[in-house]
């Protein structure tokens, strides 16, 4: 929300998060892609915009994530989904993969993909 200047309200900017954390997980952590492209789905067709002109703004994405595992008091720690119903906590952001996700989601909303890559 602040990186928007507060143009996304708290839920639009959850639902980019959520459309951003899935899409990692299914490249790194080995959640379903048939699950996470279901995800994406479902938040578009509630009408949530999982796109926004700050997204293209890694550095300061980045930095948050640098806040936040301060905030958390040195270690980061992040929710993700291993399956649906089961969560893993992840104390590392790969960085490529991350920007990997986060360029996937952007081109998913705009309609320029309907799949999430599978990796190896």
């Amino acid at each position: 929300e602040p990186m928007t200047n507060f143009e996304l309200r708290h839920g639009e900017a959850v639902a980019i998060g959520v459309a951003i954390d899935t899409v990692y997980a299914s490249l790194v952590h080995g959640f379903p892609v048939d699950d996470a492209q279901r995800v994406l789905h479902c938040l578009t067709n509630l009408g949530l915009n999982l796109d926004h002109p700050a997204l293209a703004d890694t550095t300061a994405l980045f930095n948050g994530l640098e806040e936040f595992r301060q905030h958390l008091g040195g270690r980061l720690t992040l929710t993700m989904l291993q399956r649906i119903g089961e969560k893993i906590d992840v104390h590392e952001v790969d960085k490529s993969q991350m920007l990997n996700a986060i360029g996937h989601v952007r081109d998913f909303a705009c309609g320029r993909t309907n799949n999430i890559p599978v990796t190896e």
